[in-house]
């Protein structure tokens, strides 16, 4: 398996970790989700190098690499386009986070779900019931609408009220929640988004302190390895896993290309998905081929498969367009969104998409709210000056 050879090879790690140092300069240095990304980056690289199974697909994937990495470099992007994406992602999300994440916290602590052998359980009942399916997906909105909120409020002179609310209350569903770990990127976007304000004995602190307490609530999921340093492997071992999907296809080699649903029409969400008879996103797809398990399990398919295998090699060109939304993203207020929406739909195009359909329709009903809430106002306005005149 790839992830286990670097995981046991120090030299291999160390190149690895090097990747990452130079992805990450190559892609503007920017503290933000660019960070995982060149992770990602590095380990791909790596693995088109080592690994002897499908050369073409990774040819394509380093062919991809070079195309994000001109499309970062090549003509910036215009200050019309940075103002209008700006302009666009303007709106208060804050309520909606607040009331989601009390929604989510409801759930979690009615769920009685607290352990790991549970998730198998939770992902049966979703898969079994379309009802909790789709209260999760919408549930999905949290984690994308909460950085949304961070970054607006740092463009503000202060934070208001129901943004302090809105964003301790995520907080305290990510706590409660089974992932117990899934409070760090809520603590990463703050660190991204603030890092010039905070002085660097501070940040570091805050990095160690946030890392501490992962510890602590990942060691709840593994009583048999409540050794400090055990947990803290467990935590390296799953960022370097974050790509396991290389040992899916290094284990299936060929095989890779019988996923049912392959087609140059795949990145067509979600037109393309709903003609499918019994969808299956490749991540379950590969697992269930793997292993004969089909619980909903599943690697990060990431862009080697979701868009150069299941869009027979389709995707190549979008790579330049998520290099370009990279450099738009460095002088935009909403940087360390944007960074996130091009990571995760690298990651994962099926789930990303579903979520950023879902942010959208979520932003346009924040922006009309937010334009009533504003009409009103300047309505009151003008009938308390004539009241005045009068």
């Amino acid at each position: 398996m790839f992830t286990e050879t670097v995981l046991e090879n120090p030299l291999l790690l160390a190149c690895a970790l090097f990747g990452v140092l130079v992805y990450w300069c190559l892609l503007g240095r920017r503290w933000d989700q660019r960070i995982f990304l060149a992770l990602n980056l590095s380990l791909i690289t790596l693995w088109t190098g080592l690994s002897t199974s499908v050369p073409a697909l990774r040819l394509a994937a380093l062919l991809y690499i070079l195309l994000l990495l001109l499309g970062y470099w090549t003509r910036p992007v215009s200050k019309a386009a940075i103002a209008r994406t700006d302009d666009w992602l303007d709106f208060d999300a804050a309520p909606l986070v607040l009331a989601l994440s009390a929604l989510q916290c409801y759930i979690n602590i009615s769920s009685g779900y607290t352990t790991l052998d549970d998730k198998a359980a939770l992902l049966m009942e979703l898969a079994e019931s379309t009802t909790s399916r789709y209260t999760a997906y919408i549930l999905f909105l949290t984690s994308w609408l909460s950085v949304h909120t961070i970054c607006r409020a740092a463009s503000q002179s202060r934070w208001s009220w129901i943004q302090v609310a809105a964003i301790a209350m995520t907080a305290a569903s990510f706590v409660t929640g089974l992932s117990k770990g899934s409070f760090m990127p809520l603590l990463l976007t703050f660190l991204f988004v603030y890092r010039h304000r905070i002085p660097f004995p501070a940040l570091m602190g805050i990095i160690a302190g946030g890392f501490m307490l992962a510890i602590f609530m990942v060691q709840r999921l593994f009583p048999d390895a409540a050794a400090f340093n055990e947990v803290a492997g467990l935590i390296f071992e799953r960022i370097i896993r974050n790509v396991d999907v290389l040992d899916y296809i290094d284990s299936l080699d060929d095989q890779v290309f019988s996923y049912p649903h392959i087609s140059p029409a795949y990145l067509a969400w979600p037109l393309f998905q709903l003609t499918q008879k019994d969808f299956v996103v490749p991540g379950v797809w590969l697992h269930g081929t793997l292993y004969s398990d089909w619980r909903g399990f599943g690697p990060n398919p990431t862009f080697v498969v979701d868009q150069l295998v299941s869009a027979f090699f389709i995707g190549l060109p979008l790579a330049f367009f998520f290099g370009k939304a990279l450099r738009l993203a460095d002088r935009s207020r909403y940087r360390v969104l944007i960074a996130v929406f091009v990571y995760t739909l690298l990651q994962d195009w099926y789930l990303s998409c579903l979520q950023l359909g879902m942010f959208f329709v979520a932003a346009l009903l924040c922006k009309a709210l937010g334009q009533r809430r504003s009409f009103s106002a300047r309505t009151a306005s003008r009938t308390r000056r004539k009241q005045k005149i009068a």
